[in-house]
């Protein structure tokens, strides 16, 4: 219960998050900043970084740069993003 942060009210959990920013790869572009900022809660922001997500290993696997992977394996891939 704890561990989930349940016990916490939502300011505190606000404040809990704020302090532990989520390090992004490569940083964020105005425009992602944008779009996040846009989307109606965090499942949509969720939802939204994970289509970004699977674009980008789609986009990497059709140019090439993935090397030799199989189709199922990346399929297996996009499974276990969308799993959470």
């Amino acid at each position: 219960y704890f561990l989930l942060g349940l016990s916490r009210s939502p300011r505190q959990r606000t404040l809990y998050n704020a302090s532990r920013p989520f390090a992004v790869l490569g940083g964020l572009s105005d425009n992602e900043m944008e779009l996040l900022q846009k989307a109606r809660g965090p499942e949509a922001q969720l939802a939204l970084c994970t289509l970004w997500l699977k674009e980008f290993i789609s986009r990497e696997h059709l140019d090439g740069s993935t090397g030799n992977v199989a189709p199922p394996i990346v399929a297996r891939v996009y499974q276990y993003i969308s799993d959470g």
